[in-house]
């Protein structure tokens, strides 16, 4: 019966214009106790690699403080108090990793076939209207998880959701934004730090 209810509700926002689509959720969410929703922009860059060794660099570049990597064999953490992840051989391919670094940037690394993917979400706080910058609109809700390994605690993540012509509000992504109980607490994607 709730199941329904909330169908209703959301179907609803569907038919609502962008404007006042957010105002809309905000009274379904208090009702359905979902998580708060801000409307965001982000930068998104893909780039692709022929080897998980060439991923490497560009990942020591990003300067992670905080993520996860999963190999064939292991899986390893990156935390600020903690060694720099290990290259090793031993563990395997890198089969994906999420990592965030101390501006909010998150970086998401899938293995494709025989190929690697790495996407980077921005978050921008400019001019929507600046041509130099491609960034995309969103609406983004923080979600929280215990983490696979209870020693890390929550892992958190932002989705980020979009309103499309025919199916209305749906999640195109999901991006990493850490561990523990700060991230979880803290105001999503720095929501008003312009």
């Amino acid at each position: 019966m709730q199941t329904e209810s909330l169908l209703k509700a959301l179907n609803a926002l569907n038919a609502l214009n962008t404007l006042n689509t957010l105002n809309a959720y905000r009274g379904v969410a208090e009702t359905f106790a979902l998580p708060t929703m801000v409307p965001q922009q982000f930068v998104r860059t893909v780039l692709r690699f022929e080897s998980s060794q060439a991923l490497y660099p560009m990942i020591e570049k990003f300067s992670p403080t905080q993520g996860w990597l999963c190999f064939q064999s292991a899986i390893q953490y990156v935390n600020p108090d903690e060694t720099p992840f290990a290259k090793n051989a031993k563990v395997g391919l890198l089969l994906n990793a999420e990592f965030v670094n101390q501006s909010g940037v998150s970086l998401h690394v899938r293995q494709t076939g025989s190929t690697w993917a790495a996407a980077c979400y921005a978050p921008y706080f400019g001019d929507a209207a600046n041509l130099e910058i491609k960034a995309e609109a969103y609406w983004v809700d923080r979600v929280v998880f215990n983490a696979a390994d209870p020693e890390r605690g929550l892992v958190c993540y932002d989705r980020l959701w979009q309103q499309r012509e025919i199916v209305g509000i749906v999640p195109v992504a999901a991006r990493f934004v850490g561990f523990g109980a700060n991230t979880a607490s803290a105001n999503q994607s720095q929501e008003h730090a312009a």
